[in-house]
C-alpha cells in the first residue's frame, strides 16, 4: 500500500511546522500542525492548557485530536514533541499508509531556531536551554523511533530526505538543484545558504550565523580544506 499521511515528529526546533507545511504543498496534500488545529479547536492555547488544566489532560485532548486525522489521507501531520512518546504509538510504524519520519538536531541548532519562533514552549518555560537539554534526555529513547532524518541542514535538502521515504514518489522528483559557491567577502548571503568557516572569521559574518542555522565550523589551517573534513 502507498503512503498516505506523512507523519513529521522530533524535538521542538525540530522544523517539523516549517518543512512540513513546504511538504504538504510540494504533494498537494493538506497539513496539520495539531498543537495549532488543537488550539483552532478548543479556544484554548496550549500555554493554558498546561497552566490552567494540566499535562495529562492537554495528553488526553490531543491523543483524540491525533486518532481523527489518522483515519484521513494525504495529509502531513506535524504532532508536537511530546505527542508520539506514549509505546503506545509504536502500532502506526506497522501501518503501511503511514510513512513516521523522527527529524533530529543537535541542541544548539534546536535552541537557535526556539529563539526565533514566537511560540509558548510550556515545558520549556523559563529556562529554555536547560529544560530542553532535560527534555532531550528524557525523550531521548522516545526520538529514536520512526525513520531518522537529520534536519541540521538547508530547508530544501532536508525535504528531499524526507520525501525520498515515501513509496510512491520518483527520485527525479527530489533532485536537489546545485548551489552557487560564493568565495570571499560578499554581501550577506540567503538564509538557506551554508557557511564554511573558522571560529577566527565567524565574527565577519555574525549577522548571517544569527538567521541561519546552518553554519559548519572547519578549524583553521590548509590541511583542513579537504572533501574528507566537510563529510
Amino acid at each position: 500500500m502507498a503512503h498516505r499521511i506523512l507523519i513529521l515528529w522530533g524535538p521542538p526546533g525540530s522544523g517539523k511546522t516549517t518543512l512540513g507545511r513546504q511538504i504538504a504543498r510540494f504533494l498537494g496534500w493538506s497539513f496539520v500542525d495539531l498543537d495549532r488545529e488543537m488550539e483552532r479547536i478548543t479556544g484554548i492555547p496550549v500555554s493554558r492548557w498546561f497552566t490552567e488544566r494540566g499535562e495529562e489532560a492537554f495528553r488526553r485532548e490531543e491523543s483524540r485530536l491525533l486518532e481523527r486525522f489518522l483515519q484521513t489521507s494525504k495529509v502531513v501531520l506535524a504532532p508536537g514533541g511530546g505527542a508520539l512518546v506514549d509505546t503506545r504509538w509504536d502500532r502506526l510504524l506497522q501501518r503501511d499508509d503511514i510513512c513516521w519520519i523522527t527529524l533530529q538536531a543537535p541542541l544548539h541548532v534546536l535552541l537557535h531556531r526556539l529563539k526565533k519562533d514566537r511560540n509558548v514552549r510550556p515545558l520549556l518555560h523559563p529556562h529554555p536551554e536547560e529544560g530542553l537539554r532535560t527534555l532531550l534526555q528524557e525523550r531521548a529513547q522516545a526520538y529514536r523511533r520512526g525513520i531518522q532524518v537529520d534536519a541540521h541542514a538547508p530547508l530544501r535538502l532536508v525535504g528531499a530526505r524526507v520525501l525520498q521515504h515515501l513509496s510512491w514518489i520518483s527520485p527525479r522528483a527530489l533532485e536537489v538543484p546545485p548551489h552557487p559557491v560564493i568565495l570571499g567577502h560578499v554581501p550577506l548571503p540567503p538564509e538557506e545558504a551554508t557557511l564554511l568557516t573558522h571560529p577566527h572569521l565567524l565574527r565577519l559574518w555574525e549577522q548571517f550565523s544569527r538567521t541561519s542555522s546552518y553554519v559548519i565550523h572547519v578549524p583553521p589551517g590548509e590541511r583542513y580544506k579537504t572533501l574528507t573534513t566537510y563529510r
